[in-house]
């Protein structure tokens, strides 16, 4: 959802990881989001970690992941009052 509000959604089609992957470079063009370009794909290998591989995240693990997210909120509501320029395209993927 955080993603959304720049204008990010998923692709019908689009994997997770490929989502991530490309919101994740589009996260790394904009220097006040450089520092939480990770953090997409650091929350999709959690899921993927959960979901099939069917793994309980460990407490440091899971508070990681939460961390991140809050991380990437923080990041995203910054850039936004700051009137930084997010960009006009979304992350596209060429898969």
């Amino acid at each position: 959802r955080s993603l959304g509000t720049l204008g990010y959604t998923r692709q019908p089609g689009q994997t997770q990881l490929e989502f991530a992957t490309a919101a994740g470079g589009a996260l790394a063009d904009i220097p006040q989001l450089q520092a939480v370009a990770g953090v997409p794909r650091r929350i999709v290998n959690a899921f993927y970690q959960v979901r099939f591989g069917r793994q309980t995240l460990a407490a440091a693990e899971l508070s990681a992941v939460e961390s991140s997210l809050r991380d990437l909120e923080t990041a995203i509501a910054q850039s936004k009052t700051s009137g930084s320029s997010l960009g006009d395209d979304p992350p596209q993927s060429d898969v």
